[in-house]
C-alpha cells in the first residue's frame, strides 16, 4: 500500500475485462472495509467484495470504465471511540456521503470522495441500533462491529448507491449541457436584470424586494438543474441499489410519495412570493428577508427526488425506446416535455412541468415572479 499526496493510502486495483476501480483511505487501520486487508481481494470485508463486484457489473462503469475512490471518515474521533453523540449526529448529517469536486471533472479526472462513516452509520440508524442506545456514551469497539454487522446488507446498498450516484455524475457531465445551459441562462439573466428595475424607487424596501426576486428566479433555474443533474444520479444509484424497478407499480408507488414533495416545493416558495409583496412597502424588510432566505434555502435539493422520479416515470414509459444514454444529453426543456408525455399516458398528474397542470408549474412561478416585479396584484394558488 503507497501513500499518496492528502494522506491517502491506495488499497489496490480491481480489473474486470476492460473496467477498472483503483480504491484509497485515507485512515485505513480504522476502516471497517479495509483494516485487514492484506494486498488480496480475500482480505476485503466480504460486504465490501459484494460492493466491488457490483459496482463494476454496472452499467454506469460500463459507461465510465475507470474510476478512482477515495475513501476517508468524517469525524474520525467519534468513529474510532464509539462516541453515541457523535454517532447520532452522523447519522442525521444532511450532507451526502460521496461527492465529486467540479475541477477535476473539468480536468477529466474521475474520482470519487466517500465518507465510509456516514453510510456506515446512516445504514445502523436504519436498523434502530441507535435509538436502543440512547445514553450510552460509547459504543464498545466489538458492539460497534456487531452494529455494523447487523446493517450490512444496508450498507452495501448505500455504498453501492452513492458509488453509482458519482460515477452517472462523472460521466452524465461530460455528455449533458445542463451545466452549461445553466450558466448561459444566468448569465442572460443577470444582464436582463439590470435593466429590469431601472428607474424604480430606491427604498429600503424597494432595494431589498429586488435583490430578493432576484434570487428567487435564480433558485428556479439551479432547481432545473438539480432536477437533470442529481435526478439522474440518483435515479441511477436507486436502481441498481434496488429500490426502484422499472414496474408499473413501482413507478405509481413513487409517484405517490413524491406528490408531497412536490406539493412542499411549491407551498414553500409560494409562502415566499407573499414575503416580497410585503417586503416592497417596509422601511425596515429585514424581517421580511430573513423569512424569505429561510423559505428558499436549499431549495434546488427537491431537485434529487424529483428529478430522480421524473426520470423513473420516462424510462418506465418509453422502455425499448429511449436509454439512459438517449436522455442524458438533453436539456431541462426536453426532459420535462417528456416527463409530461409519459405522466400523460399512465393517466397521472406531472409532479413538475413546463406548461401543463403539473403541481409545480415552472411557468406559472415565472409569470408571478414578473407580475410581483410590475407591481400587479397577485392572487396566489394552490397545488
Amino acid at each position: 500500500m503507497g501513500f499518496l499526496g492528502l494522506g491517502y493510502t491506495r488499497i489496490g486495483k480491481y480489473v474486470e475485462g476492460d473496467r477498472e476501480i483503483t480504491f484509497y483511505h485515507k485512515q485505513p487501520r480504522q476502516s471497517l472495509f479495509f483494516r485487514n486487508y492484506k494486498k488480496s481481494f480475500e482480505g476485503l470485508h466480504p460486504a465490501f467484495q459484494d460492493v466491488i463486484k457490483k459496482v463494476l457489473a454496472s452499467d454506469a462503469m460500463r459507461r465510465m470504465r475507470k474510476v478512482e475512490i477515495y475513501f476517508s471518515l468524517k469525524d474520525r474521533r467519534s468513529f474510532k471511540k464509539g462516541l453515541f453523540e457523535g454517532m447520532q449526529e452522523a447519522a442525521y448529517d444532511k450532507t451526502g456521503p460521496a461527492h465529486v469536486l467540479p475541477i477535476e471533472m473539468m480536468n477529466g479526472e474521475n474520482r470519487i470522495y466517500l465518507y465510509e462513516d456516514l453510510i456506515g452509520i446512516k445504514a445502523i440508524a436504519k436498523t434502530g441500533a441507535l435509538e436502543v442506545l440512547s445514553g450510552h456514551q460509547a459504543v464498545g469497539e466489538a458492539q460497534k462491529e456487531q452494529m455494523f454487522a447487523d446493517a450490512s446488507e444496508e450498507i452495501v446498498r448505500q455504498t453501492m448507491s452513492s458509488i453509482i450516484h458519482e460515477i452517472t455524475h462523472l460521466w452524465h457531465l461530460r455528455v449533458s449541457k445542463a451545466q452549461e445551459l445553466t450558466q448561459k441562462n444566468l448569465g442572460r439573466f443577470h444582464r436582463a436584470s439590470e435593466k429590469l428595475f431601472l428607474g424604480d424607487i430606491d427604498t429600503s424596501g424597494a432595494q431589498a424586494f429586488r435583490t430578493c426576486w432576484k434570487e428567487a428566479r435564480e433558485e428556479l433555474l439551479f432547481l432545473l438543474e438539480f432536477i437533470v443533474q442529481e435526478g439522474l444520479a440518483t435515479y441511477a444509484g436507486n436502481l441498481e441499489a434496488g429500490r426502484v424497478t422499472c414496474e408499473r407499480r413501482s413507478v405509481f408507488l413513487d409517484h405517490e410519495e413524491k406528490r408531497s414533495i412536490a406539493g412542499d416545493l411549491n407551498g414553500k416558495i409560494l409562502r415566499s412570493y407573499e414575503l416580497l409583496q410585503h417586503m416592497i412597502a417596509e422601511q425596515n424588510p429585514e424581517h421580511y428577508v430573513s423569512a424569505f432566505r429561510r423559505l428558499n434555502e436549499n431549495n434546488r435539493k427537491f431537485g434529487y427526488e424529483l428529478g430522480a422520479h421524473i426520470y423513473h416515470t420516462i424510462f418506465f414509459v418509453f422502455d425499448g425506446e429511449l436509454s439512459m444514454d438517449d436522455i442524458a444529453p438533453t436539456n431541462y426543456s426536453i426532459l420535462l416535455k417528456l416527463y409530461e408525455h409519459a405522466c400523460g399516458k399512465l393517466g397521472l398528474r406531472p409532479l413538475i412541468g413546463l406548461d401543463s397542470d403539473a403541481v409545480f408549474c415552472l411557468r406559472a412561478h415565472i409569470r408571478t415572479l414578473h407580475d410581483l416585479r410590475k407591481g400587479k396584484p397577485v392572487k396566489l394558488w394552490k397545488s
